[in-house]
């Protein structure tokens, strides 16, 4: 019997599809936000910007007014029923200057209720309840800053970095705050320290990534360093976990990126920005880096949140090849060549399982956390869904589809609802795992259609709604059936040209072995889980080997020798 998902809305009381809206709150008007967290006390704080001169929440107008020369960065306290408590207002002496960093949830809290933000730029100069933060003289442009508040919205730690420092993403840690972002130009110096662009991968700096860990009390710069390339970086996404390993998205252009003394190789056709994940640990020393997309023109590697044990859940997604490092490689189906998914990885970077898709067009998991028994993540899906057995998952009805889904805790079981006209901003668990609270707007101004009691008037494409939803209620009308794996191995590899290579629990069939462009360069007979390498005559190198499990193509990388 399909299940009634419970989510709470403003205005009143409306039924849709069997869903269930109530009055939370609402913010108005044009407000971004950018991120959203609960306290260990159950208070709710949220993070936006608004280009405007004057914000609403419930109707109700909060903060100062002021030209329409400036702009605003508000941080709203509420209670758990979304009633507002306080607010903080940064003022920013330029219109429509300040972005608020690039993840969606670009807001961290401790266990003492301290809040932490990154401002990914802003212009001229900051002001907070009366007090300069910050004064860029002659309308400085590209300015970079960390925000930390407690409970009360005091300011209890703030940094600011000079022009073309552009700050991404922020974490929390045993009194360290972790500040990581690009900045342009052949080097910058900034609280005392100097960093140059990694000149071993190009002639300029078009934008090298930077991390910066402080201090908390002290302000002092406990670390620093350079790591991706120098080629259009971005490190947009950030976690870290409860012994301090901190897990780092950097999205580069080029085939290599590195930090310390640890590099992978990304693109093997270099037309687009691949982002990769590097792993330190509280000794500010690289663990692993993990790549999903080596063989592919572009790829990702998303929103990611660490578990109790140091397992780490990530959104991932290539075109044509999904490689899981160097473990394993997912071909795309024909005509569905966009992959993408949920991959689960252990304290050291192996790969426990992957949960993958395949559709025409981009498909993004995102907004990924933990919540009681699985994960949940946002998918926004643009065309037909399928599963890698090329079964037909979820076809959209318009162009662009947003769905909230849930994987058990060892990738398989998985269920989803469709959020009618919705895009969703900010997402985050609260009691315990056992809730959603999240931010969405409307899609699109005819979102009145679908609940005919909502007042046209509010359904402004910017307007925010926040929802709280109930895990249990999630609607499980259709399985996902995504294509579940733990990582599979083969053995011996590297094999040698006469020995004989073993895949475990393989039915008997033509195995494929492609070179690392792709190419098919012959077949191999699987006989009793066996291929006697003797009776093939190939060419010491990396291959590619690609065989199928109840109809699913999978690829293991092997060196033969």
């Amino acid at each position: 019997m399909k299940k009634i998902l419970h989510i709470i809305l403003i205005l009143g009381s409306a039924v849709l599809q069997g869903q269930k809206y109530q009055d939370v709150g609402q913010f108005t008007p044009r407000i971004y936000v950018g991120g959203m967290v609960e306290s260990n006390n159950n208070e709710r704080f949220v993070l936006g910007a608004n280009p405007l001169y004057e914000t609403y929440y419930k109707e109700e107008l909060i903060g100062d007014t002021f030209n329409e020369d400036y702009s605003q960065i508000m941080v709203l306290k509420l209670n758990e029923k979304n009633e507002l408590l306080d607010y903080g207002q940064i003022i920013c002496t330029t219109r429509g200057a300040i972005e608020i960093g690039g993840s969606s949830n670009n807001l961290v809290i401790n266990n003492r209720r301290e809040m932490f933000f990154a401002i990914t730029s802003y212009k001229d100069s900051l002001i907070y309840r009366g007090e300069l933060l910050s004064y860029a003289p002659d309308s400085s442009s590209n300015l970079g800053g960390v925000i930390g508040m407690d409970s009360d919205l005091n300011i209890i730690f703030k940094k600011f970095f000079p022009q073309d420092v552009f700050v991404q993403s922020v974490e929390t840690w045993n009194d360290r705050v972790y500040v990581m972002g690009n900045f342009r130009g052949d080097s910058i110096t900034m609280h005392g320290v100097t960093l140059h662009y990694m000149d071993e991968f190009a002639s300029t700096g078009l934008g090298t990534n930077y991390i910066m860990v402080f201090d908390q009390h002290t302000g002092e710069v406990l670390f620093s360093d350079v790591f991706g390339n120098s080629y259009e970086c971005t490190s947009y996404n950030s976690s870290i976990s409860k012994n301090g390993d901190i897990a780092i998205n950097s999205a580069c252009l080029g085939y290599v990126q590195k930090f310390q003394d640890t590099s992978i190789e990304t693109s093997g056709v270099g037309l687009g920005q691949n982002a990769v994940l590097f792993v330190m640990d509280k000794n500010f020393k690289v663990k692993y880096s993990y790549d999903v997309a080596k063989y592919s023109a572009r790829g990702y590697i998303g929103n990611f949140n660490y578990d109790d044990e140091g397992n780490l859940y990530c959104g991932v997604g290539s075109s044509y090849y999904m490689s899981f490092n160097d473990e394993e490689v997912v071909e795309g189906l024909p005509n569905a060549a966009w992959l993408a998914g949920v991959i689960k990885l252990d304290a050291e970077g192996k790969t426990i399982w992957y949960n993958i898709t395949a559709s025409y067009a981009y498909t993004n998991f995102r907004s990924l956390f933990l919540v009681n028994n699985g994960v949940m993540f946002i998918m926004s899906v643009e065309n037909i869904l399928y599963g890698l057995n090329g079964s037909e998952i979820i076809v959209p009805s318009e162009n662009y589809e947003v769905y909230l889904g849930k994987l058990d805790s060892d990738g398989k079981e998985a269920s989803y609802q469709k959020f009618l006209r919705f895009y969703i901003e900010s997402m985050t668990g609260v009691e315990d795992g056992r809730k959603v609270l999240m931010v969405a707007r409307i899609k699109d101004p005819e979102f009145h259609e679908y609940i005919p009691e909502l007042d046209k008037t509010l359904t402004d494409y910017y307007n925010k709604f926040i929802f709280e939803i109930d895990i249990d209620s999630l609607t499980d009308s259709k399985d996902l059936q995504l294509a579940a794996n733990e990582a599979y191995k083969i053995y011996p590899n590297p094999v040698t040209k006469s020995g004989v290579l073993h895949i475990p629990e393989v039915e008997d069939q033509d195995v494929r072995l492609l070179d690392m462009n792709g190419a098919m360069i012959c077949t191999l007979r699987l006989n009793n889980e066996r291929i006697n390498m003797v009776d093939y005559d190939i060419n010491t190198g990396m291959y590619i080997l690609e065989f199928r499990i109840e109809g699913r193509i999978i690829g293991q990388r092997i060196w033969i020798e």
